[in-house]
């Protein structure tokens, strides 16, 4: 009975022994997600990205160092936030509200990043999210010339269609597809409010206005 008594207590004392030799230090980014007012917004979501790191090889390659990832995570009832069991590295962290007529705090703009060394605790972290206005752009595809891409999300290219719109300062976001029929599709994007956007498509098909004029694709339109 000691004996094997013995042996459970060493082999539950190896897996704990292995996971505190080497383990790097890892470090927590918090705050808070607010609206243009300064009030919490209760429920958004963060998604936070760690950049991959590169590096050069011995014949000046560049190879991964260090793999990125993306996570999300939910904020508290009081916009309140905390990600936790993140690595050294570059992160970006983004906010979104929960509602389609709010812009998240990375649309339209620069994306801020955060260098987080090992172990570090970045506190007070404020993301805003803008309220804004939700633009809905149809389609028409009586010929069924538009492709809907696989589940692995390819198209073939001569059927390619996207849908977005361009800031006068060059920002672009592509419009999110939310239904289609045999002979129109529906796009949905939100801009902030008094910001002044065009049109931009990009497709190889012919497009036209309602009135039947041609509309340029690959640039700015409209």
């Amino acid at each position: 009975m000691n004996g094997a008594t013995a042996a459970v207590i060493l082999l539950a004392m190896i897996p704990a022994s292995g996971m505190t030799q080497g383990s790097p230090a890892t470090g927590t980014i918090s705050g808070t997600v607010t609206d243009e007012a300064g009030r919490p917004v209760s429920g958004a979501r963060l998604v936070y990205m760690k950049l991959t790191e590169y590096a050069r090889d011995q014949r000046g390659r560049q190879i991964i160092k260090e793999p990125g990832f993306t996570k999300s995570a939910v904020a508290g009832a009081d916009g309140s936030f905390v990600l936790s069991g993140l690595l050294a590295g570059t992160y970006d962290v983004c906010a979104y509200g929960t509602q389609p007529s709010q812009v998240g705090s990375c649309d339209w703009g620069g994306i801020p990043v955060i260098s987080l060394a090992a172990g570090q605790s970045v506190t007070n972290l404020t993301r805003t999210v803008r309220n804004g206005t939700v633009v809905t752009l149809h389609v028409a595809d009586p010929n069924g010339r538009i492709g809907v891409a696989d589940s692995r999300g390819r198209v073939a290219r001569e059927r390619r269609f996207f849908i977005g719109l361009s800031s006068e300062s060059g920002f672009y976001r592509r419009a999110e597809a939310i239904s289609r029929s045999p002979a129109e599709h529906v796009f949905r994007i939100t801009i902030p409010r008094q910001m002044r956007a065009r049109l931009f498509i990009d497709t190889d098909l012919s497009v036209t206005d309602v009135s039947g004029s041609p509309l340029e694709t690959g640039r700015p339109t409209l």
